[in-house]
């Protein structure tokens, strides 16, 4: 993955456990810090911010031919934007599921 990154000049934040609580915006904008988070995931979330489309696109074919699997993304946007990392995972694993039950 962070070959893909680089490619197009990115970078990559790993959010640690002690962030988790934080809106995910936080994470690209250092604020306050924010208090301990009462819940918590182990599986990888790709957020992608400040990325015009074709950088978004020559991103995840890389991703892909580099077989990078990570099935929750997300683009920062104005609706998801003060989530937390725990708020934006839950609702990335519900509409993953829903997308896998259809099939």
């Amino acid at each position: 993955m962070t070959n893909a990154i680089h490619d197009i000049h990115g970078q990559i934040r790993e959010i640690i456990m002690a962030a988790m609580g934080r809106a995910v915006a936080d994470e690209v904008i250092p604020a306050v810090p924010a208090p301990a988070p009462q819940a918590r995931f182990d599986e990888a979330m790709l957020v992608i911010c400040h990325m015009l489309s074709d950088q978004l696109d020559a991103l995840l074919e890389g991703l892909r031919q580099a077989g990078v699997r990570v099935a929750l993304k997300a683009v920062l946007t104005p609706s998801n934007v003060a989530w937390s990392s725990i708020q934006l995972h839950s609702e990335l694993a519900r509409e993953h599921a829903e997308m896998r039950r259809r099939g």
